[in-house]
């Protein structure tokens, strides 16, 4: 019985790619958490600063992650370890290794460990190109897909730069800070390009996977997307400022705010990709 739950819930959305149901969400979302919070400790115990360096070495990896899921989308490339939530543990494993190794250069050839970045970035990079090189014979179907989606991503980032402009004057706007105005715009680029599939390229079998999202678009269509993403990313770095707000604790607000970046940027990286190359 209790193998059964498992293959139902866990193992057939995996082989199958149906999608996420209420189940694995909740698993898959409590691990996600005590993922982040590990590997924070992770890396506040190799003494690595949650800055701006570290946002440019883990970048790459973010791009790569986002790619090899694109080469399983177009069968390029098959294997459940490049389907979600499996290809987030092997990025992990990927972008911790290439960690390993720039910490190792910082320290016995640069003899400055806090330059770590360097080397990282530049591992991630060559990952990332490597699989943008991998995914070049997949061709392109659906150009205008692009035109469309930054369209619709570039009239948010004017709304979401006035908002950020007039914050000041309205108090309901006051935690629209260019930090969080940045994570806002890049989840709604996400929105945006889930809106795109929907509205417009339906017909080619796309398809939203999570649980709540498809809940809102059954209601309001392809645009609850873009309201689910009002709701919930703005309460998130509002709770996030609020009860992280000491010294002491800015950096862990920082990471978990790379988080956000990460859980809105890489998917719709991954949208965009799998529309213009049409699978």
């Amino acid at each position: 019985m209790a193998l059964d739950f498992f293959n139902d819930y866990f193992i057939r959305p995996i082989i199958e790619n149906t999608g996420y149901n209420a189940v694995n969400t909740a698993a898959y979302a409590i691990v996600f958490a005590l993922a982040v919070f590990g590997i924070y400790r992770l890396l506040r115990r190799l003494q690595i600063n949650i800055d701006k360096k570290f946002f440019l070495g883990i970048f790459p990896f973010i791009l790569f992650g986002s790619l090899l899921r694109v080469l399983q989308d177009t069968n390029l490339y098959t294997t459940y370890l490049l389907v979600s939530p499996v290809i987030y543990f092997v990025i992990f494993l990927v972008a911790l290794a290439g960690l390993g190794a720039a910490l190792a250069i910082a320290r016995y050839v640069m003899k400055d460990a806090q330059r770590y970045w360097k080397p990282w970035m530049i591992i991630g990079w060559v990952f990332a190109l490597f699989a943008l090189v991998l995914l070049i014979p997949a061709g392109s179907q659906n150009p205008g897909a692009l035109l469309i989606a930054a369209g619709i991503t570039a009239a948010w980032g004017v709304v979401i730069y006035a908002g950020y402009r007039y914050r000041e004057k309205i108090r309901q706007l006051a935690w629209m800070t260019k930090e969080n105005s940045l994570l806002l715009f890049t989840h709604m680029f996400d929105a945006s390009t889930t809106f795109t599939a929907l509205q417009f390229y339906a017909s080619q079998g796309y398809f939203e996977q999570h649980v709540l999202s498809n809940f809102l678009i059954g209601f309001l269509g392809p645009a609850g997307q873009f309201l689910l993403k009002l709701i919930v990313v703005p309460l998130v770095l509002w709770v996030l400022d609020k009860e992280l707000r000491k010294d002491e604790e800015k950096q862990l607000r920082g990471f978990l705010k790379i988080a956000v970046f990460i859980v809105g940027f890489a998917p719709g990286l991954r949208n965009i990709i799998r529309l213009v190359i049409g699978v």
